[in-house]
């Protein structure tokens, strides 16, 4: 069942590309990545208490939250 629901989602993502803002469909669709910004130690720290994760989850939290446009956190 985890396939079709891979499938599912895809599909869903699919037909949603119409409604994307012009600027963020274009990077998604040349497979352009944002530049992850610089993180302090301290935010990490934060990031990692306040959300009960380990330091990996934390940082891709703070990117996404950093990042202008989309973000796709896998795990």
């Amino acid at each position: 069942m985890s396939r079709l629901s891979t499938a599912i989602r895809e599909f869903g993502a699919l037909k949603g590309l119409p409604y994307y803002e012009p600027e963020l469909l274009s990077d998604i669709l040349a497979g352009r990545a944002a530049r992850m910004p610089r993180l302090t130690t301290t935010a990490i720290d934060d990031a990692m208490g306040a959300y009960n994760v380990n330091e990996p989850q934390a940082k891709a939290i703070l990117g996404a939250m950093e990042s202008k446009g989309f973000a796709l956190i896998q795990g």
